[in-house]
């Protein structure tokens, strides 16, 4: 699941698993949830650093190490309604393959 990096976000994650959390209880079915990475990291965002540490402390195991850096060709290939590993940049695709 990929979360950037602003304070509702840090919110969002932790409403998001008790959601999922409630509907598999009720539905009794095991649902096993993604894993976070931390996106759109770089840009600029008040107490950024500060919820980098948050929702490692609170998500643990569940947050992954590499991270997606802020990219304009990240957005651009959304916009043109293609994957980022048909584009040209070639750190972004790396950061992709990695997760």
């Amino acid at each position: 699941m990929p979360v950037s990096l602003d304070f509702l976000s840090a919110i969002g994650i932790a409403l998001l698993t008790t959601r999922f959390k409630e509907f598999a209880e009720k539905m009794d079915h095991k649902i096993t949830l993604a894993d976070i990475v931390l996106s759109r990291v770089g840009r600029p965002a008040r107490k950024r650093s500060e919820t980098i540490v948050s929702i490692r402390e609170q998500f643990k195991e569940m947050v992954l190490e590499s991270e997606l850096k802020e990219r304009v060709s990240v957005a651009e290939a959304a916009e043109e309604a293609r994957s980022i590993f048909q584009s040209n940049d070639r750190n972004a695709i790396s950061e992709f393959s990695n997760i």
